[in-house]
């Protein structure tokens, strides 16, 4: 991608107009605008064929190391220079690879994206053309912005939208795309409020957050049909009130919130309460053996015959094997790790949407996980994130393996005596 910020006109309000057109009826209220320097994106995509011949492959792969090299060097300040730049990028692409898909894009500072075709290629189908500008807006939306308040799964909520100009409707060109993000973005926060995961619901209040920006921004306005510059009120789409879900959804929060918040001490009581109640058993035994053998000792000084008392007083065994107390007595770190390794998997198995990120192979086994729920045949949300589940148990199970890996080996170091 090769772009530059170009200046803009934007839509900062309206105002009522008292023009009256042929027919002596009111014009109504048009669209004020003011000028932004830096309103604009402009560029270029660049998609990069795969050659399977070796020497095209090399060929491109000298021209990414020219590109490299052009954009390791100054930044150009000038208009002239980021032009050229772009030119001497243009040129390499042209001259290295000819068989690139060249796509044009406009991002404004608003989130609107407009893309289109450099050119016509004569051995693409229209399915092709489709594809490549969802990778292309994909690709422009994964570069130019970072995920706060969602999931980056979440991106391809907002659909890429044909425009399409007809005679009879000229303004439903501009107002289909504005429809139907506003409609996905608002089924998107509807079924993530649904899902019982605290992560989702805080997802879903970023995206009504979203939603809320996008109606005030871009929904009250469409672009004029013979001018693109120019700007109309949008009487055509009307709007949400999510004031409603947003509270909703918030006293869910709280409440899962609330719940979490019990949760983590309340494993950790757990298992603190397990290393002291097995402490306390170890203590009581180790009094009651101590006992014994004390009253013993003292029947055989004085040369009392034993009585059944003293055979049934037989000193305890905890079912500890003496190697594991060996071990755990010369290595008593290898304990903490252990009650460490127990209390992660317990917190990752109860508090998964607390603990959830969007770390890289956390994507990837996501992205993992629904290819197994397709690969199995099954398409739904529902199995996808069952399958999910099931890939973070067995990921779980893995750690907790390795940790009981690691302290295996350590006990078989354990000196023998």
């Amino acid at each position: 991608m090769v772009a530059m910020t170009e200046p803009v006109p934007v839509p900062t309000g309206f105002k009522e107009d008292h023009l009256r057109d042929e027919n002596g009826f009111s014009v109504g209220k048009r669209v004020e605008t003011d000028f932004d320097e830096q309103g604009a994106l402009v560029g270029r995509v660049h998609i990069l064929p795969h050659y399977a011949e070796p020497g095209q492959r090399l060929i491109q792969q000298w021209m990414i190391k020219e590109i490299s090299g052009l954009l390791a060097r100054s930044v150009p300040k000038t208009k002239i220079e980021q032009c050229a730049l772009m030119a001497e990028v243009e040129r390499h692409m042209r001259w290295r690879s000819p068989k690139a898909i060249c796509i044009d894009f406009a991002l404004m500072r608003t989130g609107e994206i407009r893309l289109w075709y450099a050119q016509a290629y004569a051995d693409m189908e229209e399915a092709d053309y489709v594809l490549a500008a969802k990778q292309t807006y994909f690709f422009i939306k994964d570069m130019a912005h970072q995920h706060v308040h969602h999931d980056p799964a979440s991106d391809q909520i907002t659909p890429l939208v044909k425009f399409e100009m007809l005679p009879e409707k000229p303004e439903k060109a501009d107002t289909e795309w504005r429809r139907q993000t506003l409609w996905n973005l608002a089924r998107e926060a509807e079924r993530q409020g649904k899902l019982s995961r605290l992560d989702k619901q805080r997802e879903a209040l970023g995206i009504l957050a979203f939603a809320d920006a996008f109606q005030k921004t871009l929904l009250p306005y469409r672009r004029h049909p013979e001018d693109p510059a120019k700007f109309c009120p949008n009487d055509s789409v009307y709007g949400y009130d999510f004031n409603f879900i947003r509270e909703s959804t918030k006293l869910r929060v709280d409440q899962m919130a609330a719940q979490r918040g019990a949760t983590a001490p309340m494993l950790s009581a757990m298992v603190a309460g397990a290393i002291a109640a097995f402490a306390l058993v170890s203590s009581l035994v180790s009094t009651r053996n101590s006992a014994v053998r004390d009253m013993i000792s003292e029947a055989k000084r004085r040369g009392d015959t034993p009585t059944g008392a003293m055979d049934m007083a037989a000193p305890l065994e905890l079912g500890i094997h003496d190697s594991i107390i060996t071990f755990l007595a010369a290595y008593p770190w290898a304990a903490a790790i252990l009650t460490v390794g127990i209390l992660y998997t317990l917190y990752k198995v109860h508090l998964n949407d607390v603990l959830a990120s969007n770390w890289k192979p956390w994507q990837r086994l996501r992205g993992l996980s629904v290819s197994f729920a397709i690969a199995l045949g099954s398409r739904s949300r529902v199995a996808a994130h069952r399958t999910l589940n099931v890939f973070y148990l067995i990921l779980m199970g893995v750690e907790v393996v390795l940790i009981s890996v690691v302290i295996s080996w350590l006990f078989a170091l354990t000196p023998s005596n």
